[in-house]
Parts: C-alpha cells; structure tokens; sequence
C-alpha cells in the first residue's frame, strides 16, 4: 500500500530489467480526488550528489585553510616581522646602542609610523649623547682651566713671596752688618777710653812726680 511521506523501496533504473538499485519514494495522497502522487530518486545519485557536495566543502574547507596559512604568512612578513624587528631595535637602544637601525617603511600604515617614531628617537637620542659629551668636555676643559689658573695664581703668590723673602734677608744682612760696625765702633771707642784713662792717669803721676 502507498503510504503518505518517505518510503523507500528496490527500484529499476531505465534500460534495466533488475529491480536492484534502492529508490526513495516520496507520496501524497489527494483528499478530493484520492489519488496517490509519488516521486523518488534512486539513493546512489543522492549519495553521488552528497559526495560531490561533500569533497566540493572539503575543497572549499582546504582551500580556506591554505589561503589562511597563506594570509598568516604575509602578516608575518608584512607586520610580525617588522614589528619583532621593531621592539628588537628598541631593546638594543635601551642597552645604549645607539647605531641600531630599522628600516624605514614609507607606508602610512603603523608598522610605516613605528618605524619612522623610532629612527626620529634615534636620531634625538644620538643628538643628546652627543650634547652631553660635548658638555661633559666643556666641563673637563673648564676644570682645567681653572685648575691651571690657581696653578698660576699659586706660582705667582710662590714668586711673590720668595721675592719679599729675598728682599727681607738683605734688609736683615743690610742691618746685620750695620749691627757690626756699630758693634766694632763700640769697641773702638771703649779702646780709645781706656787709652785716654792710661794718659790721664799718666799726667796725674807725672805731676804728683813734679809736686
């Protein structure tokens, strides 16, 4: 008997007279007319058809995947491997290496606006290690100067006082020896007194001689 919905029954293909392929039916059963209207497909061209769909998503599915692998990749050329490069550079420029480098890209792009950031803080960095040296060289080179300054200021104040010194002992020899003829003129008058005193006493015995 003819069923509403699904059956499925052994079905002939056309030019066979084997009923061997499985077929699926579909029926419905007109209410008025009460007739019975029926359609199948043989099983094996839906399970061809499911086949074809099936390898036809798989395809799609690998394709996918490759194209991903493929879009990964370029990422990575395109903006991992410049920005690992990137951090990589400002490592080194963290650790005072300032001749690091990237290459500049031109594109509008962050990965393009990081690295151009990046050689702009190079490039000032390099102009501040360079003002500190030269800073640090005025510096030296004033230290210097002031060191040679007081070097001479010590040498001239060392000639000043070498000089008043010098100066100072020819007023003591000057005074020296004019101790030493005072000192002799002492001497020579103490002399002619003893020498006046014999004469006079001299004189007194001559004349007591004479009394």
């Amino acid at each position: 008997p003819y069923l509403d919905g699904f059956s499925e029954i052994m079905g002939r293909r056309p030019g066979s007279k084997l009923n061997d392929t499985p077929k699926l039916i579909l029926s419905a059963e007109d209410k008025n007319w009460h007739w019975i209207v029926s359609t199948g497909v043989y099983m094996d061209d839906v399970n061809a058809l499911f086949y074809n769909r099936a390898m036809l998503f798989l395809g799609l599915a690998v394709g996918g995947l490759l194209l991903g692998l493929g879009l990964s990749y370029v990422v990575g050329r395109t903006i991992t491997g410049p920005l690992n490069h990137t951090v990589k550079a400002l490592e080194e420029l963290g650790e005072g290496r300032n001749d690091t480098a990237v290459e500049i890209d031109p594109s509008r792009t962050e990965i393009g606006r990081l690295t151009r950031a990046f050689t702009q803080f190079r490039d000032k960095m390099k102009e501040t290690e360079a003002l500190r040296q030269q800073q640090a060289v005025a510096e030296q080179k004033a230290q210097e100067e002031r060191r040679a300054a007081i070097l001479a200021f010590a040498n001239e104040f060392e000639q000043s006082v070498a000089s008043a010194v010098e100066s100072l002992a020819e007023e003591v020899i000057k005074v020296s020896r004019a101790s030493e003829e005072m000192s002799q003129s002492a001497k020579d008058s103490a002399t002619g007194t003893q020498q006046v005193n014999a004469a006079a006493d001299a004189a007194s015995e001559n004349v007591q001689a004479v009394a």
